[in-house]
C-alpha cells in the first residue's frame, strides 16, 4: 500500500507535466492579455507572490504576478505558458519531477530559494488526537490538488503509513472545515508564523508534532506564543525555489535584467542570515541547473557590488 502512494504522489507531477490540467481563470486570462511576461506565484498573500509583486514594480509592470493554486500549478505554468518565465515551486516536487521526467525540465534553471516552509498539522485545541498516528484514519484537509501541501501530504502518507481521508480546499476554507468539526486535522506548508494561527496556537488550535520524514530536513516551529509560553513543535520543512526558463531568460537581456533587479530588491530585504544561507553558503541545486541569474542577483543584493 505504501508502495501505491508513493507511486500516486509521483504520478501527480508526472500527470500535470505531460499537460493534464488547465488552471488559468478569467481573470488570470486578462492578466495573461495585459502583460509582457508572468511569475507563476501562488495566491495573494503569501511570500511568493509578494516576491513576484516587487519584481514587477521593479519591471514597470512588464513581468506580472500570476496567482495561481500552488507549486504544482506553478510547474504546469512554467512548463506550458510561453508568456511565465519565472516560478516558485516546492523543492520536493523539484526532486520528484526531475526523478520522474527530466527531459520535461531541461528548459529550467534555479535562480534560489526564497524562503523555507514547514509542514504544519493543526488540530483544534479541544481535540483528543496527541500524536499525528491518533488522525491515521481521520478526515485531513490537505490542499487543493493543484498545491504543493496536497503533494507532500501524499509522501507523509507513504512514508508514515497514513490512511486518513482527504479533504481539498484550498487552507482558509480548511480551517472553517476545521473550525465546524467537518475535519479532524488541517495540513499545509508555509513560512512561519502564518498570519491565520497567530495568537490561535495553544489558544484555539494546537500543532502535532511531525517526526519521521527522513528524506526533508527537520525543522523546529518556535514562533506561536501562548500568553508567556513557547510553543515548540518538531516538523520537517521544504524549499520554496524560485525557477526560471532558460531560454526565456537567455534570449531577452532587458527582462534577464529587470527579473535580476527586482531579485537583487528581494535579497537586500532580507536578514543577513538569509541571506547567507541563499548567497554565501551556497544551496542545493535540486537536481537542476542554476541560472546565471543568481550569481549577478546575489552579487547586487548581498554583496552590493559586481563579482
Amino acid at each position: 500500500m505504501a508502495v501505491l502512494k508513493a507511486q500516486l504522489s509521483l504520478s501527480v507531477v508526472t500527470g500535470f507535466l505531460l499537460g493534464v490540467g488547465v488552471f488559468f481563470t478569467s481573470a488570470q486570462a486578462l492578466a495573461l492579455r495585459q502583460c509582457e511576461f508572468l511569475i507563476t506565484a501562488g495566491n495573494v498573500g503569501l511570500t511568493e507572490y509578494a516576491v513576484a509583486s516587487q519584481i514587477s514594480n521593479r519591471s514597470s509592470e512588464t513581468i506580472c504576478p500570476l496567482k495561481s493554486k500552488g507549486s504544482i500549478e506553478n510547474l504546469y505554468n512554467l512548463l506550458n505558458n510561453p508568456q511565465v518565465i519565472g516560478g516558485v515551486v516546492q523543492s520536493d516536487i523539484v526532486y520528484g519531477a526531475v526523478k520522474k521526467q527530466p527531459a520535461k525540465l531541461r528548459d529550467l534553471q534555479v535562480v534560489l530559494p526564497l524562503e523555507i516552509a514547514a509542514a504544519h498539522l493543526i488540530v483544534n485545541k479541544d481535540s483528543s488526537y496527541r500524536s499525528i498516528k491518533d488522525i491515521a484514519s481521520g478526515v485531513t484537509c490537505v490542499g487543493t490538488q493543484a498545491s504543493g501541501s496536497f503533494y507532500t501530504s501524499l509522501q507523509m502518507k507513504a512514508k508514515l503509513g497514513l490512511f486518513w481521508v482527504e479533504a481539498n480546499e484550498s487552507f482558509s476554507k480548511c480551517l472553517e472545515l476545521l473550525d465546524r468539526g467537518s475535519v479532524d486535522a488541517v495540513f499545509t506548508l508555509a513560512s512561519p508564523p502564518l498570519a491565520a494561527l497567530k495568537g490561535k496556537v495553544g489558544n484555539q488550535y494546537r500543532l502535532l508534532d511531525v517526526n519521521g520524514m527522513d528524506e526533508y530536513p527537520d525543522f523546529l516551529i518556535t514562533q506561536y506564543a501562548y500568553g508567556e509560553s513557547e510553543q515548540k513543535t518538531s516538523s520537517f520543512a521544504v524549499d520554496l525555489v524560485f525557477l526560471v526558463n532558460k531560454e526565456s531568460i537567455e534570449n531577452d537581456t532587458r527582462t534577464r535584467n529587470k527579473l535580476t533587479t527586482g531579485l537583487s530588491d528581494v535579497i537586500s530585504n532580507l536578514d543577513l542570515r538569509e541571506q547567507d544561507r541563499i548567497c554565501n553558503k551556497g544551496f542545493p541545486d535540486y537536481g537542476m541547473n542554476v541560472s546565471s541569474v543568481h550569481r549577478k542577483a546575489c552579487s547586487m543584493g548581498y554583496f552590493g557590488r559586481d563579482w
